[in-house]
């Protein structure tokens, strides 16, 4: 019987443990999801503002998307067609895809509409004459 008590008692602690293991990685990846209603990016020396209207965004509902571009100098990047691919990494999904219109010099909006709840990415393609610049960030949606 004392054997048989000391491998509960040893089962139950080892429970314990594992649970807490698991409630630490659970609090670290809900940290890791907490990504702010704006992000900025520069890439080859185009700087973007990339906001969503409501965050999380909510699922099948359309969600304001701005993008305010500004160029090294911090003047409006004007006159460019953005396009947006939002995605789910590691599901088939599918994407959507959504144009951005300009509604004042460097600022471009349109909807967004999260297919479902999780983690999503948006790729923003900014294109002009002089190229065209990929910018991403993570999209939080939730019903």
């Amino acid at each position: 019987m004392n054997s048989r008590k000391r491998l509960t008692t040893a089962s139950t602690t080892a429970l314990l443990a594992a649970a807490a293991v698991i409630a630490v990685i659970r609090a670290q990846a809900g940290a890791a999801e907490a990504i702010p209603a704006v992000v900025t990016q520069t890439v080859e020396g185009m700087n973007a503002q990339i906001k969503l209207g409501t965050y999380p965004a909510k699922i099948l509902q359309n969600n304001a998307f701005t993008v305010t571009l500004t160029d090294h100098a911090g003047l409006p990047v004007r006159d460019s067609k953005l396009d947006v691919v939002l995605s789910m990494p590691g599901m088939i999904c599918g994407d959507a895809a959504f144009d951005l219109k300009e509604v004042a010099p460097g600022v471009y909006e349109g909807e967004v509409i999260p297919l479902m709840a999780g983690m999503w990415e948006a790729k923003v393609t900014a294109e002009s004459t002089d190229g065209s610049t990929t910018f991403s960030r993570k999209v939080k949606a939730d019903h």
